[in-house]
């Protein structure tokens, strides 16, 4: 069981649809990916609570 709650934890906190931006830069002239972005773990408990109250 703890490999798959290991997955699952890792499914859903994990997988997130942040873009990640490639940027140009003249004074290096070559391209950097920008990974600094924010990311966020998915909240399933408040989705589960959401469709609760309308189905």
């Amino acid at each position: 069981d703890h490999c798959i709650n290991r997955i699952l934890q890792m499914l859903m906190c994990s997988i997130d649809f942040t873009p990640i931006p490639i940027l140009f830069y003249k004074g290096i002239d070559r391209d950097f990916v920008d990974s600094d972005q924010v990311h966020t773990c998915r909240d399933w408990a408040q989705l589960r609570s959401w469709i609760h109250e309308r189905f």
